[in-house]
């Protein structure tokens, strides 16, 4: 499960919302490193409950069948309350709303927009584009980051906002190597070759 990873590993996980962001996804969206979790203003985040993803449709003959059907449609039904109970605590975990409220809000599909998101607890802010910090970018009074940001130890302060003027950055690639005396001797032999 991807939420697993995110969760081991050590390096934090910024996650952003665009668009929508259904199911799975605002989970995912929640699950990211605490402060760093943001929603595009316009942005729908939508949460809901287990799911049942199969069909039990079986063609009973007798009584055997019957109890036969009974039996896989009561296994699917534990293992779907389980999974339902993993679901609820989990979001619980990473919103912090009551298992309570969770459960409720979980019997059908509940659409946020992005401060309702924040509100809830899925997300920690809500990014807006600012319109002038990109014009004063494209002006050049910005820097190489359009909002002024800056530069900590080889990595960009930014605030969600930039815009990267790429003519400004400086490549830190080493040049490329020489190809070694035997690449560069079979080049003309190749290309002999492929005229033939």
């Amino acid at each position: 499960m991807i939420i697993n990873v995110m969760e081991t590993i050590e390096t934090p996980v910024h996650t952003t919302a665009l668009g929508k962001c259904h199911s799975s996804a605002a989970v995912i969206l929640a699950a990211g490193e605490p402060g760093s979790r943001a929603v595009h203003q316009n942005a729908r985040v939508m949460i809901h409950g287990v799911r049942a993803t199969g069909s039990i449709n079986t063609t009973i003959n007798s009584n055997a069948d019957l109890v036969a059907s009974a039996d896989r449609i009561q296994h699917e039904l534990d293992e779907m309350k389980h999974t339902a109970k993993a679901w609820v605590e989990m979001l619980a975990r990473l919103t912090g709303q009551d298992e309570a409220k969770l459960t409720e809000d979980l019997k059908r599909d509940k659409f946020l927009t992005a401060a309702e998101a924040v509100d809830y607890g899925l997300a920690d802010l809500v990014r807006a584009p600012n319109p002038r910090e990109k014009k004063r970018a494209r002006e050049g009074d910005g820097g190489v980051f359009g909002n002024g940001g800056r530069r900590l130890g080889g990595r960009a302060e930014s605030d969600g906002n930039d815009v990267i003027d790429l003519t400004k950055v400086k490549s830190e690639a080493p040049p490329p190597a020489e190809p070694s005396p035997s690449i560069a001797a079979s080049r003309p032999k190749r290309a002999a070759a492929r005229k033939k």
